[in-house]
């Protein structure tokens, strides 16, 4: 038995067709087009999982914003305390913690209406801790000077 007939059988059994226009098959020539195609559609693809991704990520991270916000809302004398501690400490690490708590303290005032109130109470800080430059540098990085 020969190769083609081998071929015809296996061809028979499946119900396809040994030639290539009848299944509406490729050519060589259209094998480069084909093959952009899949990695077009490959890439489009990748693009909307990341975007979706980062959709989530971006959901996620608002939510434990909202959370921390609202914690914060229920003692927010306390939390200047901690600002106030973390800055005495002198140390640079620190320092970054106090700026993000003074964020969202600052972002709570915002929402809150009591910016006014934020501004004074960032004035005097500033005015108290006036010697400590990296401090000061962190601050206005974040805007809060």
């Amino acid at each position: 038995m020969t190769a083609l007939t081998c071929e015809w059988r296996c061809c028979e059994f499946h119900g396809t067709s040994v030639d290539p226009e009848a299944d509406g098959g490729r050519t060589a020539g259209d094998l480069p087009a084909a093959a952009e195609q899949l990695f077009a559609r490959r890439q489009e693809a990748a693009r909307r999982r990341e975007a979706q991704a980062q959709r989530r990520r971006e959901k996620a991270a608002a939510e434990a914003r909202a959370l921390r916000l609202a914690e914060l809302r229920k003692d927010t004398a306390a939390a200047w305390r901690h600002v106030e501690t973390l800055i005495e400490s002198k140390k640079p690490k620190e320092y970054d913690v106090a700026v993000t708590l003074l964020v969202d303290l600052r972002d709570l005032a915002f929402l809150d209406g009591d910016i006014d109130g934020f501004e004074e109470r960032m004035r005097l800080l500033r005015t108290a801790h006036a010697r400590k430059p990296t401090l000061l540098d962190r601050l206005a990085r974040v805007r809060l000077d």
